[in-house]
């Protein structure tokens, strides 16, 4: 904001997003915390609510962190490019 650069909307016309901080497991399995609890990824994306499971990811997909081994990289790419979604 010292920059006055305003936040923008990545996710794709479904509201999925395209950058993510975790491997593609832990978006597919994450679930918010309990009723009463949160934590930052939660307030992190406050403005713009996290989709769970399938919805999870873009397939369009920019970045994922945690992937540590070419292999992963392998799979993910099958995920988003090769399977139908049914």
């Amino acid at each position: 904001r010292a920059f006055n650069i305003g936040l923008i909307d990545t996710r794709d016309e479904q509201d999925r997003e395209r950058f993510h901080p975790f491997a593609p497991g832990m978006h597919y399995t994450w679930k918010p915390p309990k009723s009463g609890k949160r934590d930052w990824y939660e307030d992190y994306n406050e403005e713009w609510p996290v989709k769970l499971g399938k919805d999870c990811c873009a397939p369009d997909s920019v970045s994922f962190h945690y992937l540590k081994k070419p292999a992963m990289v392998r799979h993910i790419h099958s995920l988003l490019y090769f399977c139908n979604g049914q």
